[in-house]
């Protein structure tokens, strides 16, 4: 019987008996003769997957012979389960019989019959080696970093090969506006400017050397340093040894490819060397309103908005530079064997580890204690905890109600408060130390970024905290040993791991929970909405973990008033967001139920099972991730180039402080 076939080919091997009969009867029996063409490059119905019975095909392009199959085999999976127009014409070899089946079904059978899922992912993998550009990329970055010297030319080409799906363009004509819009905020001021970025592992002993005094740049409040050295040389300290620095490449990259599109254009133009000249006599002039150049730009009227959006108002300054330097940055790495970064995190536990005995006592970590770590934005935890804010309620809302208009559509009171604030402490600074003089009395330490970890922390103890609160908050029991809440801003990449790894040396057994909440792009749902994870799977290895010891559900935000939905399902740990393709990230949706990527989570989840296993922390301890839809990279609309609005990410943020909190409040402490 033909049916019979399907137990020669894997992965159909593994479906149920009753599954390969209802497969076969929901499907199509076709024949074809020799030379027949199968499937073409221009077959718009790609929704099939064809199973070869007997007989064998051959994958041609143009005249080139690609393969040969020969049943029992299949073909045509690539169209199924990533929407992907054929690559190759299929011919017939011989007289061949195919079962034709609908794309639907494989696709439910995916769902149904995890074997079958598991043996169809593992041959897309190495069939299609749908992850070989991936490899071969980070594979030449691993290399260059070895080498000490890196040119963005050494490395565009593969990376182009990614086809990122935050980067569209990456390989057309077309200039990419999005993606600029996304990366030239999280590079370094004046980057139009550079040609030489040195990458340090080792920050501190170099400016020692350098004697080098002025401030550091956190630019656009982000983790990493920029130092200005030379002109047009720059020098950033890599916060951990891989992640980190694939960060600053792929943005580079993007940055390298659409700076050559518009210096492309502009020398394609026919008054290139008349906008120079008018251009210059602007710059010399010290008549700074005659604009007259900017017309001779070769550009649309859309896009000069674009790059008015991206550069600022006197984006023709930026584009002159860009003229002259094409993108084209070299780049230095410096390792140490003593790496900097792993230093100054002993540094940064050190000082939390002095400034939570001067504010609790000598002794406390001998007593009977209680510790609850969550990583966040620190901000949000400290805010409904803080008694001064909830004082000051009326009057801030008052002055918001007149000033910030982002926030009018905030239907929480308590939300609108904590966003306003920002604004307020901006317009007021010195309510800053009124704030915080207040909130130290009432049991909420404030610690700032030292050793250049770019991580803040609060110690948050629970016994002295204002009875003003945050109103959605339960009421705490009382607690039979001294609790206390270690808030911590969140880490980069492999940074995270170094964090954690301190943290619980520093307090091991007296950790009751440790909870991890953060942003993530959806690879579902819209944004604003919330992800509970039940896996964890770093992309690196693609080894599964299990979270399903997770202390959240659903249950936990029935009476916070939260109406959007919540997801459950794989969370990707990605090495870097400018490296996904939408192949890759539909292939962990279909195979490994994956509803979002982040950076970190792989790295804390880890380091805490390794404490469980090494009795470093209680078996017992609460572990708690939960996730937040910040932005949505296969719409663009919804991507990291458009800022998350305050309607969509204040509400999820603080929606998921109060759950957590609540858990805490929760604990007897027993």
């Amino acid at each position: 019987m033909q049916r019979s076939i399907l137990n020669d080919i894997t992965p159909f091997s593994y479906l149920t008996e009753k599954q390969k009969q209802d497969l076969w009867r929901k499907s199509e029996i076709v024949t074809y003769k020799n030379g027949d063409i199968i499937c073409s490059i221009d077959d718009h119905a790609i929704d099939f997957l064809f199973i070869l019975i007997s007989g064998a095909v051959k994958v041609k392009s143009g005249r080139k012979i690609l393969s040969h199959i020969v049943a029992p085999s299949y073909f045509g999976e690539l169209s199924v389960f990533f929407h992907q127009p054929r690559l190759a014409n299929i011919y017939a070899e011989n007289d061949i019989t195919c079962l034709v089946v609908k794309g639907v079904i494989i696709k439910e059978l995916v769902h149904q019959n995890v074997s079958f899922s598991t043996a169809f992912s593992s041959a897309i993998h190495n069939k299609l080696r749908i992850f070989q550009d991936y490899d071969s990329f980070i594979a030449r970055l691993v290399n260059k970093k070895d080498e000490g010297f890196l040119r963005m030319a050494d490395v565009v080409e593969v990376y182009k090969k990614l086809n990122p799906i935050l980067h569209p363009y990456s390989n057309s004509d077309e200039i990419d506006f999005h993606a600029l819009k996304y990366v030239i905020p999280r590079l370094p001021d004046g980057i139009t400017h550079l040609s030489h970025i040195y990458l340090v592992e080792d920050l501190p002993s170099l400016i020692g050397e350098l004697k080098f005094e002025n401030k550091f740049d956190r630019l656009r409040g982000k983790k990493r340093v920029f130092l200005p050295l030379l002109p047009g040389k720059i020098l950033i300290n890599l916060l951990d040894d891989l992640s980190d620095y694939i960060a600053i490449i792929t943005k580079l990259c993007v940055y390298y490819i659409e700076t050559k599109k518009l210096r492309a254009r502009f020398f394609a133009g026919h008054k290139k060397y008349e906008f120079f000249q008018r251009y210059y006599q602007y710059k010399t002039s010290g008549n700074k309103h005659n604009h007259s150049f900017e017309k001779l730009l070769p550009y649309t009227a859309h896009e000069k908005k674009e790059l008015k959006a991206i550069f600022g108002e006197n984006y023709y300054d930026a584009i002159y530079e860009i003229l002259g330097q094409g993108g084209e940055i070299n780049l230095s790495i410096r390792k140490q064997v003593m790496r900097y970064y792993i230093l100054a995190n002993e540094t940064w536990i050190n000082q939390i580890r002095h400034a939570f005995v001067d504010f609790l006592g000598e002794n406390i970590l001998d007593s009977s204690l209680d510790i609850h770590i969550i990583s966040s934005n620190t901000h949000s935890v400290n805010n409904i905890l803080s008694g001064w804010l909830q004082h000051h309620k009326n009057e801030i809302l008052k002055w918001a109600s007149a000033n910030v208009h982002d926030i009018d559509n905030i239907e929480n009171t308590y939300d609108k408060l904590y966003l306003a604030a920002m604004h307020w402490f901006k317009a007021f600074p010195d309510k800053l130390k009124d704030r915080s003089e207040h909130d130290l009395k009432h049991g909420i330490k404030y610690i700032n970024d030292v050793a250049l970890t770019g991580i803040d922390i609060s110690i948050i103890d629970l016994d002295k905290l204002d009875d003003l609160r945050d109103p959605d908050l339960i009421k705490m029991k009382k607690k039979q040993r001294k609790t206390i809440i270690i808030n911590v801003d969140y880490g980069y990449g492999r940074q995270s791991q170094v964090l954690m790894h301190n943290l619980i040396l520093l307090f091991s057994h007296h950790i009751r929970s440790i909870s991890i909440m953060g942003k993530c792009g959806g690879i579902i749902g819209n944004r604003g909405e919330l992800i509970i994870p039940d896996f964890i799977m770093p992309q690196f290895n693609n080894t599964l973990q299990n979270l399903k010891m997770n202390d959240l559900s659903f249950d936990d935000f029935k009476d916070l008033n939260w109406d959007r939905p919540i997801h459950r399902g794989t969370m990707l740990t990605v090495l870097g967001t400018l490296m996904q393709s939408h192949v890759m990230l539909q292939y962990y949706k279909l195979f490994w139920s994956a509803v979002g990527m982040e950076m970190e989570g792989s790295y804390y989840l880890d380091e805490i099972k390794k404490a469980i296993i090494n009795n470093n922390i209680p078996d017992d301890v609460k572990i708690r991730f939960i996730y937040y839809i910040s932005d949505n990279p296969s719409n663009p609309h919804e991507s990291l180039s458009r800022r998350l609005s305050y309607e969509e990410g204040g509400p999820a943020v603080y929606t998921i402080t109060r759950a957590i909190v609540n858990k805490i409040f929760a604990d007897t402490g027993e």
